[in-house]
This record gives C-alpha cells, sequence and structure tokens, in this order.
C-alpha cells in the first residue's frame, strides 16, 4: 500500500483561525464605522482594507501551510537578516505620531517590527536546534541566543515600540526555556536584561527629548489611579471600562456599541476588546476567550506531537507570542496592567499583525501535516 505523501493539516487549528480572523474582520467593522465616515466619508474605510489583509493572511497561511516547515532550517539566517535590514532601515524615515515604525508600500504600511517577532522566533528554534544541550551552558549556549534577542529588541526600541520589544522578548523568553535553557541563568541574565533596556531608555529620552519615559510613567500613574486625570492620562481606561461596564452579562448587540462613537479613540485598534465586551457581553467576552484559549493549545499540541525540535520550539515561540500579546492588550484594556500599545492577535486592525501572525500559523499548520503524515505511516 501506498504510504501518502503530505498529512492533513490541524483541521480545529485551521477552523479556529479562519473564525477568528472573520470574526477580527466584523469586529474591526463594528468599531471603525462611525470614526471613518467622519475622517473618511466612507464607513467602510477600515473594514475593507481589513478584508484585504485578511485575504493576503490567509493566502500566505495556505501557501505556508503546504512548505515543508524542516526548509527554515536553512532559510531561517537570510530571513532574520531580511528583518534587521527593515528594522534599521525604518529608523531612517520620518517619524509617524512620534514613532519610525513603518515603511510607506503604495497605500499601505508596513511595520517590520511585526515580522521581527517571527523571524526571531525561528532564528532561536534553529540556533537552540543545532546547539542541542550545549544551551544548558551560560557562555556557549545561553548568552549567544540573548545577544540575538537584545539586538532585535534594541532596534525596536530606538523606534520607539516599547509594547512590541517587550512581546518579542517575552516571546524569546518562552521558546528559550522551551529549548531546555537554565532557569537559573535565565533569570540572572534577563533581570540584567531588563534593568540594562530601562537604563537605555530613560538615558535616551532624557538626552534626546523625545516622547517616551514620561509617556510610560504617566501610563502607569494612569494605571493605579485612571480616575486621578479622567480627561487626560487617565480617559482610554475609563471610557474602556465604561465598554465593558455598558456591556454587562449579555451585550448591547453586534452594531449597538456606544464607546465607539467617538468615546474611545482608535477603538478598532488596540480597544477593540471593550467593543467585544460592551456589544457581546461577560458571556460573548468568555466564548471569544475559550476560542483563543483552544487555537494557543492547538498551537502548542502540534509542537507537542512534533519529532523534531526544531517543529517543537516554532510551535512554542507562536504560541507564547500570540499568549503573550493577547494577555498584554486584554490586561491593559481591562487595566489588569498599565496599558502598552500592541494589537489584539488576528482581531485588531492591522496588516502587518495580521500577515505575520497568520504567516505563523501556517508554519505551524505545516508542522502538523508532518505529524499527520508520521501518524499516518
Amino acid at each position: 500500500m501506498q504510504q501518502p505523501k503530505r498529512g492533513t493539516p490541524d483541521f480545529i487549528l485551521l477552523t479556529l483561525t479562519v473564525l477568528l480572523t472573520g470574526f477580527g474582520v466584523l469586529m474591526v467593522f463594528s468599531a471603525s464605522s462611525a470614526s471613518a465616515s467622519l475622517k473618511y466619508d466612507d464607513a467602510l474605510y477600515f473594514t475593507k482594507r481589513q478584508l484585504l489583509f485578511a485575504a493576503a493572511g490567509l493566502t500566505a497561511m495556505l501557501v505556508l501551510m503546504n512548505v515543508p516547515f524542516q526548509k527554515w532550517k536553512k532559510w531561517f539566517v537570510p530571513c532574520f537578516f531580511l528583518v534587521v535590514i527593515m528594522l534599521v532601515f525604518v529608523l531612517f524615515r520620518e517619524p509617524i505620531k512620534g514613532a519610525r515604525s513603518w515603511i510607506q508600500v503604495g497605500p499601505f504600511g508596513v511595520q517590520p517590527s511585526e515580522f521581527a517577532k517571527l523571524g526571531v522566533i525561528l532564528y532561536l528554534a534553529a540556533l537552540i536546534h543545532r546547539k542541542g544541550e550545549k544551551i544548558r551552558d551560560f557562555k556557549t549556549g545561553l548568552v549567544p541566543v540573548m545577544i540575538i534577542v537584545g539586538f532585535t529588541a534594541g532596534l525596536i526600541l530606538l523606534q520607539p515600540d516599547y509594547g512590541t520589544a517587550m512581546v518579542l522578548v517575552l516571546t524569546a523568553a518562552i521558546t528559550i526555556v522551551a529549548g531546555g535553557a537554565n532557569l537559573k541563568h535565565l533569570f540572572v541574565l534577563g533581570t540584567t536584561f531588563a534593568v540594562s533596556i530601562a537604563l537605555t531608555v530613560w538615558a535616551y529620552t532624557m538626552m534626546t527629548g523625545e516622547e517616551g519615559w514620561g509617556h510610560r510613567m504617566d501610563r502607569f500613574t494612569a494605571y493605579l489611579n485612571p480616575w486621578a486625570d479622567p480627561t487626560d492620562t487617565g480617559y482610554h481606561i475609563i471610557q474602556s471600562l465604561y465598554a465593558f461596564g455598558h456591556g454587562g452579562l449579555t451585550g448591547a448587540g453586534f452594531g449597538q456599541g456606544i464607546q465607539k462613537l467617538h468615546y474611545l479613540p482608535e477603538a478598532h485598534n488596540d480597544f477593540i476588546f471593550p467593543i467585544i465586551g460592551e456589544e457581546f457581553g461577560f458571556i460573548g467576552s468568555t466564548l471569544f476567550l475559550l476560542c483563543y484559549l483552544a487555537l494557543i493549545w492547538r498551537i502548542l499540541l502540534a509542537g507537542l506531537r512534533s519529532t523534531d525540535t526544531f517543529g517543537t520550539l516554532v510551535a512554542a515561540g507562536v504560541a507564547g507570542m500570540i499568549a503573550v500579546q493577547a494577555m498584554i492588550n486584554i490586561g491593559g484594556v481591562t487595566n489588569t496592567i498599565p496599558l502598552t500599545g500592541v494589537t489584539l492577535p488576528l482581531i485588531s486592525y492591522g496588516g502587518s499583525s495580521l500577515l505575520s501572525t497568520l504567516a505563523a500559523i501556517g508554519i505551524v499548520l505545516s508542522i502538523s501535516r508532518e505529524n499527520n503524515r508520521i501518524k499516518q505511516t
């Protein structure tokens, strides 16, 4: 009997990804239609762009799903250097809203830092796979890996984009821990790294006078007591909490939210989860989060089932990337942690975030195909 050449992908993971992407487009429409009508005289302005991003991202996912994931063991170096080149190039661009985070490609903007997260995951997974047990050695194992992470995070901090840098570092830490690094070594090096970054950011903003450190402190004080300055530093958090309060148990209904009507700025971006809470209530938000957890679990399961260490580490990194970013976003808008400007993966408006996330899931689906091929033999 002839054995199958390729296995089938994880259908549950594939379905959850498509459903969440579709739900994200619907929520972008609901959250942005009022502001888009006012700003662009087109209620579907952001929705049409998000649909285009979703179509491109799902296409990329399907393509990568059919590329054997082992090929990334050879391609990770050029991919990483391409990301580094884009991160350096963007620093010489004119600032947009105080940050040099975008490369303009026609009518669209590309955010290299979003793709840097996937680039670092592939680089670390390949490097740790090659090192094997040597990763537990401090000098020859962990330090070279952390240099790669620190260098990439430093380029992102220079934009400045503190939220994405935080997601990248935490995602890298999850990948490194999954690779078997000594936790004591990682804690010491991680603490030193965090203190060094904080001092560097403080020194940089003090010398250049650019917005940064003071803005971070404003967000921290707003986290402690947003009602101390309800019209300025605490405004976003207060409006976000109002949205959850208005949603109650069952929600106001799809499209019936009030906070998106010019009360909560940029509701289709970082603050899209409060709109979900307002329109679908506690029950709807809980179901949404359960779908999110199921997505992350299926990604982890693909890694756990992989017989290739590289595949295991890539899946762990992708699951960590999505989970960390979601927790930072949701924690910020619910005032559980200080607010940090990161998108909600697959849901928030943004082409670079959606493309990079779907591409990452495409690689995980390729891993699941190999797992099923081995299972069928």
